[in-house]
């Protein structure tokens, strides 16, 4: 079982449909960096869609549809504008970049806490992933760029979204123990 933000998939379908499309001479940058900013920013103005199951089962509402295309335009011109890298010295295609999550990896430190505090409550990976899809899902995106080994978010900020989240994942703990997946899935298996 895969948790992740099905938002991500469309984010990045939009944004290989609109570099195919893009005019030669375009002036703006299409470096790994570049195209990591874009999807970061787009990513955290949408609304999540955290689901346990492939996100090819997970279908974006036409409304989204629109919100995507308009995000992804106001992105663009905002990296081209301003871009992390100096003028003339995009990053290599090869140069290690990636689009970073972070309610997910702070979902996932703050319900390793909770449940450790909690009894009979099952901590299986897919209650776990139950619990911090979830909260996820009501709780706003937040995502960043890690290049060089660095993001941009401050360990304050870290705690403060653990914080937070665990008012989420005690509701979510809640929820899953009252109706755990777990037992489904293997029953048909």
């Amino acid at each position: 079982m895969k948790l992740s933000n099905s938002m991500e998939r469309e984010v990045r379908n939009h944004l290989d449909r609109v570099r195919t499309q893009s005019p030669a001479g375009d002036e703006g940058c299409w470096c790994p960096l570049c195209r990591a900013d874009m999807m970061a920013l787009v990513l955290s103005s949408l609304p999540p869609r955290y689901a346990t199951r492939r996100s090819s089962e997970v279908e974006v509402e036409a409304q989204l549809t629109a919100a995507i295309h308009d995000g992804v335009q106001v992105a663009r011109r905002q990296v081209t504008q301003f871009p992390k890298h100096p003028k003339d010295a995009a990053v290599a295609a090869g140069e290690p970049v990636w689009v970073v999550n972070f309610p997910l990896e702070e979902g996932f430190r703050a319900v390793d806490a909770i449940l450790r505090r909690q009894d009979k409550v099952c901590d299986c990976w897919n209650c776990r992933c139950d619990m911090v899809a979830f909260a996820l899902n009501r709780y706003p995106a937040r995502y960043g760029v890690e290049h060089d080994g660095r993001t941009h978010l401050l360990d304050a900020d870290r705690g403060q979204m653990r914080e937070e989240l665990s008012g989420f994942l005690d509701l979510a703990v809640k929820v899953v123990r009252t109706f755990p997946r777990h037992q489904l899935s293997a029953a048909s298996a």
